[in-house]
């Protein structure tokens, strides 16, 4: 069968919108079942979403507000009545920040008792290695003559500084000491109180009576000579004093630094027994009264909690180890820590105001005491003449520390990097 063109354009031209339209319900029709499913799971994913933020709106709204914590001695924070003001959120702001400045005035009023010069200013830190694009730290050069200076200066600061200036501080008389004194004081009697006659002494027996006399007193004599001009007792062993004293050449970067630390540590004790016994002029009159002994490892107690750099910022969480002392201090990026021993005789009702003592404007914290009496017949024997008052022995354990705010400019860079300073640097041809 012929197709008519001309009837089928005739058709189409009359019903053409018509068509369109029947074109656009079935397409219409065919979108739905061909994208429900994807239009479905979006739907959804965008309703959860906004459940979600919903839920955290309400938490947000029901949450339980309180106000800036600015008392650390307060237990719960004070809650917040009313949703907070432009002038109550300016209030609080300022209230906060003059906290932070208060504290921070009281972390520089700590520092600036904290902090003690260094025995030779320019003998620390040596050589320090830059970080990435950093300048150069000062004193990063070595010099050797300032470590022999400050070699000396340690040796000499311990017996001139220490021992006579601050503490007025004696020594037991040895029994050679003795003996040569009664050797020199037999001869003056011989010399002067001997009568002679015909060649012949005639008063032998006033003479020996002065010798025997002598023999007997002579010791004590010696002894309470020196309890009368010194406010205390110390020994060749009472100081823990490096080895550097001895050397002939230099000593290395790590050697003065240790040194140095050591020194800080006993300055501290030394200035709170100078401070216990100031006014007194003898053994008798001194609260304290002998210095027995001063022990302690001079390198920093590290936490084995604390992992990697410690950084800087004291703002920072501190981690307590409770192995380490009931304080759990261990060395941090705010302050390093130092234990120490300590024996000291003391009279018996001072003992309190003496353990007072050691922390008062110190960083200096007992850990443990130890109390036992004296035997002080026993004691004048050995040389020490401490008076009438009871003695006790304090047998202490304690830690002090030292803020890195200005230890850490002394550091060497060995030193600094084995106590988490610093990272370790490559050294050359690493």
């Amino acid at each position: 069968m012929a197709i008519d063109k001309d009837k089928i354009f005739g058709f189409l031209k009359k019903n053409g919108i018509g068509i369109g339209a029947l074109a656009v319900s079935l397409v219409a029709i065919a979108v739905p079942f061909l994208y429900a499913d994807g239009l479905a799971k979006q739907l959804k994913a965008d309703l959860d979403s906004r459940a979600s933020e919903g839920a955290s709106l309400d938490t947000l709204l029901k949450a339980t507000r309180t106000l800036p914590a600015l008392n650390p001695e307060a237990k719960d924070p004070e809650p917040l009545k009313a949703f907070p003001s432009d002038a109550i959120i300016k209030s609080a702001t300022a209230a906060v920040e003059q906290f932070r400045k208060n504290v921070n005035d009281l972390l520089d009023a700590v520092i600036k008792f904290n902090k003690q010069p260094p025995l030779v200013a320019a003998a620390l830190p040596g050589p320090l290695l830059a970080a990435e694009g950093a300048p150069a730290p000062k004193n990063n050069t070595s010099n050797q003559a300032a470590l022999f200076e400050f070699r000396d200066a340690y040796r000499d600061s311990f017996l001139n500084v220490l021992v006579h200036e601050k503490l007025n501080a004696g020594f037991a008389p040895s029994p050679q000491e003795i003996a040569d004194e009664l050797a020199a004081v037999k001869a003056k009697i011989l010399a002067e109180r001997t009568v002679r006659a015909n060649g012949q002494i005639t008063n032998q027996p006033e003479v020996d009576a002065l010798l025997t006399k002598e023999d007997l007193t002579r010791p004590m004599i010696v002894r309470q000579r020196i309890a009368e001009k010194s406010s205390i007792y110390v020994s060749p062993v009472t100081f823990r004093v490096e080895s550097i004293i001895e050397k002939q050449d230099a000593p290395s970067y790590p050697e003065a630094w240790y040194a140095q630390v050591g020194y800080w540590l006993q300055n501290e004790i030394v200035d709170a027994i100078a401070e216990m016994n100031k006014g007194s002029k003898s053994v008798y009159t001194s609260p304290v009264k002998h210095l027995v002994k001063i022990d302690f490892s001079p390198q920093f107690v590290l936490n084995p909690l604390a992992k990697g750099v410690t950084g800087e910022d004291p703002s920072a969480a501190i981690t307590v180890d409770k192995r380490l002392s009931y304080t759990g201090h261990g060395s941090n990026g705010f302050y390093d820590v130092l234990h120490f021993k300590m024996q000291a005789r003391v009279t018996a009702d001072k003992v309190p105001d003496f353990l007072r003592q050691l922390s008062n404007n110190r960083l200096i914290t007992v850990l443990s005491v130890d109390l036992s009496s004296v035997d002080s017949v026993a004691a004048a024997r050995e040389g020490y003449v401490y008076g009438p008052s009871p003695v006790v022995e304090v047998r202490l354990q304690a830690e002090a520390l030292f803020f890195r705010r200005w230890t850490k400019p002394l550091m060497p860079q060995v030193i600094r990097e084995g106590f988490h300073v610093v990272a370790p640097s490559p050294r050359p041809g690493q």
